[in-house]
Order: structure tokens, then sequence, then C-alpha cells
């Protein structure tokens, strides 16, 4: 059990919270188009971006502390670890990197419904998409120090796990804008 999670001697070195809360660059820029010099038909496009983000883990031990990756176990229904380095068994290291980015696109068509007072009220219709793209990779190495079971001291073990995925939204837009 060393190293699973709930265990008085287990201490969550990364995660078991947010990840990253440090701003992060990014930028918009819209355009538009008038077809007339009245401004009542036109286009507009729109971009956002926050640029990736990531954050980064990086531990070593040759034996203590104790490092293991945490994980729950399906076919025994409890909470589980897989050993990096333990004493007088293997040393290891361990890299993880979080990562994440999010993009938006719209394409609006924009037909002007009245112009009074002062009071600009616009029909726009268009479609927008949107995209979230967010990984976490786990990159490990043991070595095993000393003899268990069948496996023999210096064999190295090498673990890479990447968990990937895209969020993606398409839509149409339709609505009132009112300056």
């Amino acid at each position: 059990v060393s190293g699973a999670l709930g265990e008085s001697n287990t201490q969550t070195l990364f995660g078991g919270g947010q990840l990253d809360s440090d701003a992060q660059s990014g930028g918009r820029i819209k355009l538009n188009y008038w077809f007339d010099s009245c401004r009542r038909t036109g286009v507009e496009a729109m971009y956002l971006g926050i640029g990736k983000g990531s954050t980064h883990f990086n531990a070593t031990s040759t034996g203590t502390p104790i490092l293991a990756r945490p994980y729950y176990d399906t076919a025994t229904g409890m909470e589980a670890a897989m050993l990096v380095a333990h004493p007088d068994l293997m040393d290891g290291s361990i890299s993880v990197v979080a990562s994440t980015e999010f993009q938006v696109v719209d394409v609006l068509f924009r037909r002007a419904l009245t112009r009074q007072c002062g009071t600009c009220v616009d029909l726009v219709a268009g479609w927008r998409t949107a995209r979230l793209d967010e990984s976490l990779t786990f990159n490990q190495q043991s070595e095993w120090t000393a003899v268990q079971s069948s496996v023999t001291p210096w064999t190295t073990r090498a673990v890479y796990d990447l968990f990937d995925v895209r969020n993606q939204f398409h839509g149409a837009e339709l609505g009132l804008l009112v300056q």
C-alpha cells in the first residue's frame, strides 16, 4: 500500500487541487467590414486565443522517500499505487506535464434594424466554434536495486502515459446587438 491515497504516510506531491493558477497570455482580434457607407450590412470575424499553458513536476529518489503513482484498481475496486522508487528495492524518477490551450472563432453577418437617437440595433447571425485542448503526461523510470521475484537487479522499467482530450463546440449564433 506504499504510496496509495488515504494511507497515513502518503503525501501528495503533485496535483490534489488546482494545477495551474498562473495568468496565461492570449489575444483577441476582431475585424469588421461594412458593405455600404451607412453601415447597414456587414460581416464581422473574431478570434480569441489563450496560449498553451503548462505545469511541470519532476521528482527523483534513490529509494527514500518512496515515490509512487496512485491509481484506482478497477479489478479490486480499491486504491493502489505503482511504485517508482522504494528503499532497498528500486531507484526512480517521474516527470509530469499538464497543459491546456483555448481558442474561439466567430464569423457573423450583421444587418442594421434601426439607427435612431444614437442607438443602433443590429441583427447578427453566424457561426461560432470553440476548442479546449488539455493533456496530462506521465513519464517514469525505475531501476531495481535488489532481487524481487523474477526481476534481477539493474533491470529498468520505463512507463509513459498520455491522457489527451480535445473538447470542441460548433454552433449557430443568432441575436441582436444593441449599441
